[in-house]
């Protein structure tokens, strides 16, 4: 992961502390974000990181009310989450019956007063913000979805799609030279399952020829060396697209 895309929204550097320190071994599995964001779910719900929809649009498109009334619902839910491995990674992305029921606990946590959430809720809610995406419970007509809502926009413009697939649709960097997105047209995508290696670029450059390549007698170099090797080409940091190692 140190060298994925940046990730300026979990990273100061774009990427975990650790990958620039020499005094600091990197965990085998990337750390989490180490800048709170501001779209992290509200001050006494769970710290998962938002999917920027707001919950009570989840609400409406996943079948469930937030009632703050309803105890039993809220503790089904957790029990849902217990009982079906919730907090393994992957278990828990947008979609998932994880991440509804993972919603139905973080709604009803944000929006209702203490008093009415139970202890459990309150306790169990935290073993999944590493799993799990959250909603925005707002403060202003928190339990209105509005047309805005429902077509992604705040002030702040258009939030970005959850995304589905393989891990690079969620952990890695945009890459708005290669995809119009940012990330391969199958992260988007429910009909269409993403391969377990990232896809080549989906948008042809404009200094891309497109004229037939010359016939050549002599085989092209074999590339040798890490997977980085048949990445895309890094201009910037390297004179021919890729490492030297690489040709």
């Amino acid at each position: 992961y140190c060298v994925w895309g940046p990730d300026y929204g979990c990273y100061e550097t774009g990427w975990p502390s650790c990958c620039g320190s020499e005094d600091v071994k990197c965990p085998e599995e990337r750390p989490g974000c180490e800048i709170v964001a501001a779209n992290v779910t509200g001050d006494g719900g769970g710290a998962a990181v938002s999917n920027g929809h707001k919950c009570a649009c989840e609400a409406e498109e996943m079948g469930f009310v937030i009632d703050c009334e309803n105890t039993l619902a809220m503790i089904d839910a957790l029990d849902f989450l217990n009982v079906n491995g919730c907090t393994e990674k992957g278990s828990c992305d947008a979609g998932t019956e994880c991440n509804r029921y993972y919603l139905i606990v973080q709604s009803h946590n944000d929006f209702c007063p203490e008093e009415k959430i139970p202890v459990a809720i309150e306790e169990g809610i935290h073993d999944f913000d590493e799993s799990c995406l959250g909603c925005d419970m707002p403060d202003e007509d928190p339990l209105i979805c509005t047309e805005a809502d429902k077509a992604g926009h705040d002030d702040n413009g258009p939030s970005t799609p959850p995304l589905v697939g393989g891990d690079y649709c969620r952990v890695w960097g945009p890459d708005y030279e290669c995809y119009e997105t940012g990330w391969p047209s199958c992260c988007g995508s429910e009909d269409v399952e993403c391969p377990v290696k990232l896809p080549g670029c989906e948008i042809v450059a404009a200094n891309v020829t497109t004229e037939a390549p010359l016939v050549t007698t002599q085989n092209p170099p074999s590339l040798v060396g890490g997977d980085y090797c048949v990445w895309g080409p890094d201009n910037e940091c390297y004179e021919t697209g890729w490492p030297s190692c690489c040709g």
